[in-house]
């Protein structure tokens, strides 16, 4: 319940914000990849999308990989709608995302976020991480804030806000680090 209302609350505040961040690329887990010719029908519609500068469809895993050149702003929606049109089902999409780390405040804590140009994402923590770890994490992401852009990588985690049903895209941050 906690993480519904502090998720509710980022999406609030980020909502409003006018900042994005620039994704770098994605990896999108696909239902029904099964044959060369489906593939290929797939990469049809990613290629199709503005900004793409390679992908790799592969089979064996049924995931999608997909590199954005550095200017493009594509949107998770544009992904899912790539998939969708090629006749297959997306499922959990990965993201690498470069720009500005924020944090902010509320009564809940003290939470983050990654603006640039392109999408708004909340980021989120690991969800299997002990009190002393996640306090390790929170030093560690003010001290990634004051040094530059980032890049993070992570799982997508759509929450709608109950209040205004817009959806807040969050990152359920993997890995994050200074752009080199």
């Amino acid at each position: 319940m906690k993480a519904k209302i502090i998720i509710a609350a980022l999406a609030t505040l980020l909502l409003a914000s006018q900042s994005y961040a620039g994704i770098q690329s994605a990896v999108i887990q696909v239902d029904g990849l099964t044959c060369p010719f489906c593939a290929y029908g797939l990469e049809k519609k990613f290629k199709a999308l503005p900004g793409v500068s390679g992908m790799k469809v592969r089979m064996r895993t049924g995931k999608v990989e997909v590199l954005f050149k550095e200017n493009a702003i594509p949107t998770v929606e544009s992904l899912r709608k790539a998939v969708v049109d090629g006749g297959f089902t997306p499922r959990e999409i990965e993201l690498s995302i470069n720009g500005r780390l924020l944090n902010f405040e509320d009564q809940h804590g003290v939470h983050f976020a990654i603006e640039d140009t392109g999408v708004k994402f909340v980021l989120l923590p690991p969800e299997d991480k002990s009190k002393v770890e996640l306090e390790r994490i929170e030093k560690e992401w003010l001290r990634l804030r004051k040094e530059g852009r980032v890049i993070v990588t992570g799982r997508l985690h759509e929450h709608t806000d109950a209040v205004s049903k817009d959806i807040a895209q969050v990152i359920v941050v993997r890995e994050i680090h200074r752009e080199r």
